[in-house]
């Protein structure tokens, strides 16, 4: 498939006829025409529904759509990365990341970054989200990988490179329920989040605010495993990122409840000091992108990389 068509095809898409589409482009309608007659007899399957005013997406289009924004949001990526991969002097980066991350990610992300960036050298560090932000604007750290930008202070960028959905994980009750409140899952037993101040914490804590629900147990846990543990022992619900659940939301053995309070994703973001924007900690952050795209394709929809 010529992706400098997909280009054509999400121009189309966006302007509504391919005649708008040929005037943008620069090139002729019969052009216009020919593309995404290749892209169709590619994928089998009519792209658009055409009149003599405008152009509109097919079901089969519709999907596309969804797809071309990630192929070539990945070839940019990739020729970004591919491009930076001249002979460099790099500097050992001091990184650190979230705990939970570290457990699910860094050995294969050791293995892909040896791979892309040998020259690269890593010193290690990981901690709690607040813990690592206080050791980035010490200057302890030349960057790190947590689930919070570091708001408010001069001389440090951020980069969010995913997002992850989050659910409330207790054990399979006898009956699933429809939907269920806040308000009910926290009296039948303890609700479980991480340390009051870190970012589950803290959303836990605006949630249950924001719905009401003021007298309710929670237990603070730190790491993947502690709050597994108290989960599985039936000891409460976590408010939690479904990927640190996943093999066990598969197997059936914890259960994703149908909570009434929806909760948006929080970010995995990388953010690294301004006078440490080396060509090493550039090369980092977009392969640390690179990685958690390919994380993502097995992920079910528990790991979002735009």
């Amino acid at each position: 498939m010529n992706l400098r068509f997909l280009d054509t095809f999400l121009v189309i898409a966006r302007v509504g006829s391919f005649r708008a589409a040929a005037t943008e482009l620069g090139i002729t309608q019969a052009a216009i025409s020919g593309r995404v007659a290749t892209l169709e007899t590619d994928l089998g399957q009519v792209l658009f529904e055409r009149t003599a005013r405008d152009s509109r997406l097919t079901p089969a289009g519709q999907m596309l759509l969804l797809y071309a924004k990630q192929l070539l949001a990945t070839e940019a990526e990739l020729r970004e990365m591919v491009g930076g991969q001249t002979p460099l002097t790099v500097e050992p980066v001091r990184l650190g990341i979230k705990q939970e991350l570290a457990t699910l990610w860094l050995n294969d992300f050791f293995v892909f970054l040896a791979q892309l960036h040998p020259q690269i050298q890593l010193h290690l560090t990981t901690g709690t989200t607040a813990f690592l932000h206080q050791q980035l604007q010490d200057g302890s750290l030349d960057g790190i990988v947590s689930l919070a930008p570091v708001e408010r202070q001069r001389g440090i960028r951020n980069r969010t490179i995913a997002q992850l959905p989050l659910a409330w994980v207790g054990l399979p009750p006898d009956q699933l329920p429809l939907a269920i409140s806040l308000d009910e899952m926290a009296r039948q037993g303890p609700l479980i989040s991480s340390q009051p101040d870190s970012p589950l914490g803290l959303l836990l804590r605006s949630v249950m605010k924001k719905e009401k629900v003021a007298e309710a147990t929670v237990h603070s846990v730190v790491g993947i495993e502690g709050v597994n543990c108290l989960v599985r022992q039936g000891l409460g619900t976590a408010l939690i990122p479904r990927l640190w659940v996943l093999p066990s939301l598969k197997e059936q053995t914890l259960c994703a409840l149908p909570c009434l309070t929806e909760v948006t994703p929080v970010p995995v973001v990388v953010s690294w000091r301004s006078d440490s924007d080396t060509a090493g900690m550039q090369a980092l952050s977009l392969a640390l992108k690179a990685f958690l795209r390919h994380q993502a394709t097995d992920s079910d929809g528990a790991l979002l990389v735009d």
